[in-house]
């Protein structure tokens, strides 16, 4: 594999690089040229286009529009790049899945699968961040097989105007290109972070088709930047909030999501995914990090040895970065040429879980040949990742503004440790480490509010048979011993979405989210005769319980379904203990 990639600005430089570029002409594959460019002249793509056809007849073309380009280590806004990747055994297959047909979006991935027999990757360019074209989750889940996604949507100088697509002949303003690699290419994926938490968490307590944030610890969304930073739900909102994303983890890291539009009653509209119970912070730019994520990137770089490269960031990033980014575009153009755009949003994941992100930089390694890795020699790592780790970037020296930001960054530890052990100590009982009644009765209550078909809710309650013997035979020291033991029980053996508390006494409530009430009896009975095999006692005599399973109803309050939960346990204990018993 070869990459080629130049830069240009106007046609006339466009043809001078061209010649440049010297391709095998008996090479069965034919070329893969990506285009990003910040022009909003059709004619100008167009000529483009044509150009590139004339030049290499053969070629492949995905393009899209960008604010910003990668280039000898800086974001220009002023540049057009193209990058020619020339494989040896590796085609690519393409299509474009227009808005209109967002339900057929599967079908189509389908059908450009079917022709592959080697596939190995996925790109995605799309035009309008929320043209609906399509749920990446939906749309590549469940095919075989798992393949690693990336790309970007396309983004503008001015936010007025609307980002576009294009292949070899035609231009897109809406919908996606698809480009699904097939042969011995391979992929690896690095983002480049550098925010960090600021200040104590907040739940999501309301969500709206997956990325509307109507609620955070039951306020209105936008209250948490009013609040802590004094950003007003105004015209200027967006470019206020932008230096401080949300950040959330996926899947064990953190992503950040930053607002891009407000909704009447304070609802902030996110590029990406949210989810009820999610843990979200207000985060700020660290520079260690930013330092950090790019010697990750370059050790991960330069262990790949990479033939070719591609460089996805978001356009908002660059705008509060500003100069700081020119460190890591640095460490890049250390170990390849980069060439790329900036996005409104990148793109990255797998065909079982693509999502977009925001205030990313999404690097893409190509390497072609399986395992073996391409004879090019390591180079030493630049002078600004060598040395003590706290050194000052050349030319960005910390401002007032940074140096207020790294003592916040370290009292914010400390508050943040503070209010984790008081939070702890609030919402869990003080025997048994598991939720206390207070803590269980609110999400009890958010959930019943949150009650659909298809987020069903059942609840399990559970009894200590003859617990009170327990104490009187061995002491309240043993009967403390076996409260904690069946509370370590019942903990270890749930989802971690599930929630279990002491409601009081010896009694216990589960509360099982999205599960059916056929599985939560297999639950309660697995629960049941986990605590029938365990050695509890001293002189190993068994203890046991009785559990009682119920089904929240549509409309129904705590009050309500508590007693329910309370007369399916009535059941168990009258039938003798020792059971499980189903109130439907």
């Amino acid at each position: 594999m070869k990459q080629y990639s130049f830069a240009f600005t106007t046609l006339d430089s466009l043809y001078d690089e061209i010649e440049k570029v010297k391709i095998n002409p008996e090479n069965p594959q034919a070329p893969v040229i990506h285009v990003f460019t910040s022009t909003r002249s059709c004619d100008m793509v167009e000529e483009i286009m044509d150009c590139l056809k004339k030049t290499f007849p053969r070629c492949l073309i995905a393009g899209m529009s960008t604010s910003g380009v990668p280039w000898n280590g800086k974001i220009r806004s002023n540049l057009s790049i193209v990058t020619l990747m020339e494989f040896q055994d590796t085609r690519i297959r393409t299509c474009h899945i227009p808005s209109e047909t967002k339900d057929a979006g599967r079908s189509l991935y389908h059908s450009l699968l079917s022709r592959c027999s080697h596939p190995v990757g996925l790109e995605v360019l799309a035009a309008s961040l929320y043209d609906g074209t399509m749920d990446y989750s939906k749309t590549f889940k469940g095919t075989d097989p798992l393949l690693p996604v990336f790309g970007a949507h396309g983004s503008t100088c001015t936010p007025d105007d609307s980002p576009f697509l294009f292949d070899r002949d035609h231009i897109y303003w809406d919908g996606c290109l698809l480009l699904l690699y097939d042969g011995s290419v391979v992929i690896d994926m690095n983002s480049i972070l550098g925010w960090t938490p600021l200040g104590q968490s907040v739940r999501v307590t309301g969500v709206k088709n997956g990325h509307i944030l109507q609620t955070l610890d039951g306020k209105p969304a936008v209250w948490l930047y009013r609040k802590y930073l004094q950003v007003n739900a105004d015209a200027y909102f967006l470019n206020k909030a932008a230096a401080f994303p949300l950040l959330l983890m996926r899947d064990g890291a953190p992503v950040a999501r930053i607002p891009w539009g407000l909704g009447p009653s304070g609802e902030l509209l996110l590029s990406g995914d949210c989810r009820q119970g999610d843990i979200i912070h207000l985060s700020y730019e660290s520079p260690n990090k930013i330092r950090k994520a790019a010697r990750d990137a370059l050790t991960l770089a330069q262990n790949f040895n990479p033939e070719g490269l591609l460089l996805f960031s978001s356009s908002i990033r660059t705008m509060v970065l500003k100069e700081s980014m020119n460190m890591p575009l640095a460490v890049l153009e250390h170990i390849h040429q980069a060439a790329g755009g900036c996005s409104w949003g990148e793109i990255a994941g797998t065909t079982e879980h693509a999502d977009s992100m925001d205030m990313t930089s999404l690097l893409v390694l190509f390497r072609e040949g399986g395992n073996e890795k391409p004879r090019c020699p390591k180079k030493a790592a630049p002078p600004i990742l060598r040395g003590h780790n706290k050194a000052v970037l050349p030319g960005d020296p910390l401002s007032t503004i940074r140096h207020l930001a790294s003592f916040i960054e370290m009292t914010s530890k400390e508050l943040e440790e503070s209010y984790r052990k008081m939070a702890y100590i609030a919402t869990h009982d003080g025997l048994t480490n598991i939720l206390n009644r207070g803590t269980i009765e609110k999400i009890l209550a958010d959930s019943l509010a949150a009650l659909s078909d298809d987020q069903p809710l059942n609840a399990i309650m559970i009894d200590v048979d003859h617990f009170k013997g327990i104490n009187d035979s061995y002491g309240h020291i043993i009967g403390d011993r076996v409260l904690t033991a069946i509370s370590h029980i019942l903990a270890s053996r749930l989802r971690s979405n599930d929630y279990v508390g002491r409601w009081g006494g010896d009694e216990f409530v589960i509360l099982l989210p999205g599960v059916s009430l056929e599985d939560a009896r297999k639950i309660a009975e697995r629960l049941r005769l986990a605590i029938c095999e365990a050695d509890i006692l001293p002189d190993k005599a068994r203890v046991t319980a009785s559990f009682g399973v119920a089904k929240a109803l549509p409309g129904e309050n705590i009050d309500l379904f508590y007693q329910r939960m309370d007369k399916a346990l009535y059941m168990a204990k009258n039938e003798g203990k020792n059971k499980v018993t189903i109130l439907k």
